[in-house]
């Protein structure tokens, strides 16, 4: 059986590597929430590229299972890891089909979203999670639209739930800036909406991008040194623990927390004043 799955991501995040690529430095310069360090593109940027090292590496002839685990093993930071389970998700939701369609891709997207808010263990409006979300609910409304006009409206909607984030959060709005997150989700969306339609699909040209971005106010451009002082990111193989379970553990010894995929694999985001006690946390269920 074609792996119809599989090889419509794998295409789709392609394309979406050089949307990234193009747009990290932009990207970068919006990074405000959780801590403003400067790094959401270029995370998301390499979490793509890690996943296509791999799986172009890899001689299985399951795509849709390389992807999985590649992009759980090669996700990079908060966002890429957010990332990482929305791909997951979107996997799963197109999982045995045989073509992939608008129907499809809106179930395959509303999966994506929704296991992506489970792996973060305190789920915020006005970030990465907003803009996933909202896409995906454009795109259950709009399944009865040809190709062309779905894949447009669905990432205009995206656009709309990013502008918003500004209002959402209070440290976009106190930075003036929208998320960084959300603006590299919408550059995936976009590869995945292409890789649909024959045609273009409409996407904001440089200047259009920056003025919707907005840009960072210079006194809001420190790290608060009250924050956690380490981020600690690891995959965690072999587990026998409940992912729901090991984020609630986690979640007395840090912030910023998400579990990323299952028992089997998983991959663990968390800013932490104590990583010798999350590693050995850890360590009791799975293999680092």
């Amino acid at each position: 059986m074609n792996d119809v799955a599989g090889q419509f991501v794998l295409a789709a995040l392609a394309d979406a590597s050089q949307y990234l690529s193009e747009h990290r430095e932009l990207i970068n310069a919006l990074n405000v929430f959780p801590i403003p360090d400067g790094d959401t593109g270029s995370n998301m940027t390499q979490t793509v590229q890690a996943v296509l090292r791999s799986v172009r590496a890899d001689e299985s002839s399951n795509i849709s299972e390389a992807l999985k685990s590649a992009v759980l093993l090669g996700a990079q930071g908060n966002s890429g890891v957010i990332l990482a389970q929305f791909v997951k998700g979107l996997l799963e939701g197109l999982d045995s089909k045989s073509s992939v369609d608008t129907a499809e891709l809106a179930r395959a997207l509303q999966l994506g979203s929704r296991l992506a808010y489970q792996a973060v263990a305190e789920p915020k409006e006005g970030t990465i999670l907003s803009v996933m979300r909202v896409c995906a609910e454009s795109a259950a409304t709009e399944t009865g639209s040809n190709g062309q006009a779905f894949a447009a409206r669905v990432l205009k909607t995206g656009f709309e739930a990013l502008a918003e984030t500004r209002e959402q959060l209070p440290e976009l709005r106190d930075a003036g800036v929208v998320d960084a997150g959300g603006l590299g989700f919408l550059c995936v969306a976009r590869a995945l909406l292409q890789a649909l339609v024959p045609d273009p699909v409409p996407f904001p040209d440089a200047d259009e991008l920056k003025q919707l971005a907005g840009s960072r106010r210079d006194d809001h451009g420190e790290i608060d040194l009250s924050l956690r002082r380490f981020c600690l990111e690891f995959s965690l193989l072999g587990s026998n623990s409940d992912p729901a379970r090991l984020r609630k553990k986690l979640g007395s010894l840090g912030d910023s927390v998400i579990v990323a995929g299952d028992k089997t694999t998983s991959h663990i985001h968390i800013h932490t004043d104590d990583p010798d006690t999350v590693l050995a946390t850890v360590a009791e269920v799975g293999s680092l």
